[in-house]
């Protein structure tokens, strides 16, 4: 403020001229990249009606993770802006089971109507479809992907041939933790990572709701009212790079250092000491916590990770050819 004083008697500028400009030039900004997405999303569409009924054909690989990836950067099926305009080339006759998958995808961004669509086992066109006609989402704040499914869901209940080329996108939450389960073997983390039957599980949301319980049951003199406990209980972010990292081995030094990060970045204040004391614990913690929330998870990495350095003591020739 004081620099802000001097340069101000130095140009005739007050304070209040200074925050006007501050602001002019922030709605400008906002102006300039609502203009720049519009622009994106005309020439999308003017892309895909050039393109539309053109048969386009991908070449794919798997990374790492075993994700899928199209070789072809332009118009991906699996990533960019474009992707949502593109399907399947022959249209598939559309089974109950499929319409549900539709149903499910449809529901995703509302947890709360996804679970009441769940609960009522729906088994019919005729009953889905008067709950989807019921309970439908608001389309205001969600991708462009979730407005052309609703469509064609609409579009199929009026259909007697239910038939659709729409590519679904139910997303795979968690590829490292995937990836852990298909090794280990580890019952409930295959569970939560939906790799066995049973209702959609969200593996992070599940973590934040045993974080109050590990804190309740092995943690004491945890303060609940502070910002640090409500970030790493109720932030879904707090929980995302915990896991997949701690999958990689990642120290708790760096745990720390991450939450601390995303809690200034969130709260836009300095982490208290208090505060941060409770992260450094609950970090040193977190092995023991994977271990208390999926029983057996911390003799599985150990026989995994003795395992690995069997191979890598071989000193055989590794190539590393991912996306990444």
């Amino acid at each position: 403020m004081k620099t802000f004083t001097k340069m101000a008697r130095i140009c005739g500028i007050t304070i209040i001229e200074y925050s006007a400009n501050t602001i002019k030039n922030l709605k400008k900004l906002k102006l300039a990249t609502a203009k720049s997405n519009r622009q994106i999303l005309l020439t999308s569409l003017d892309i895909s009606n050039l393109y539309k009924g053109y048969c386009l054909y991908y070449s794919t690989r798997l990374d790492f993770r075993l994700r899928m990836y199209p070789l072809e950067y332009l118009m991906s099926r699996t990533s960019g802006y474009l992707k949502n305009l593109l399907e399947e080339h022959k249209p598939r006759r559309l089974t109950t089971i499929g319409f549900k998958n539709m149903l499910t995808a449809y529901y995703s961004p509302e947890p709360e109507k996804l679970q009441k669509f769940n609960e009522e086992k729906q088994d019919s066109f005729q009953s889905m479809g008067k709950f989807f006609q019921e309970n439908k989402i608001n389309l205001s704040n969600q991708a462009l992907y979730f407005e052309l499914l609703q469509i064609e869901i609409s579009d199929l209940l009026n259909s007697k041939i239910k038939k659709t080329a729409l590519q679904l996108e139910i997303d795979q939450v968690g590829s490292g933790p995937t990836l852990i389960a298909l090794l280990t073997s580890n019952k409930i983390l295959a569970e939560k990572c939906n790799l066995l039957e049973g209702p959609f599980s969200c593996i992070y949301s599940y973590l934040l709701k045993q974080t109050k319980i590990f804190f309740k049951e092995k943690m004491s003199n945890i303060n609940t009212e502070t910002k640090a406990f409500k970030f790493l209980t109720e932030n879904r972010k707090s929980q995302k790079y915990a896991l997949m990292c701690f999958f990689y081995n990642e120290e708790h030094r760096s745990r720390t250092d991450r939450w601390i990060e995303q809690y200034e970045e969130i709260y836009e204040i300095t982490v208290p000491e208090d505060e941060k004391e409770l992260f450094h614990k609950f970090s040193i913690e977190y092995p023991e916590f994977m271990n208390y929330v999926f029983p057996n998870l911390k003799r599985q990495l150990d026989i995994l990770n003795e395992a690995a350095l069997i191979v890598v003591e071989q000193n055989l020739p590794i190539k590393i050819d991912t996306l990444e």
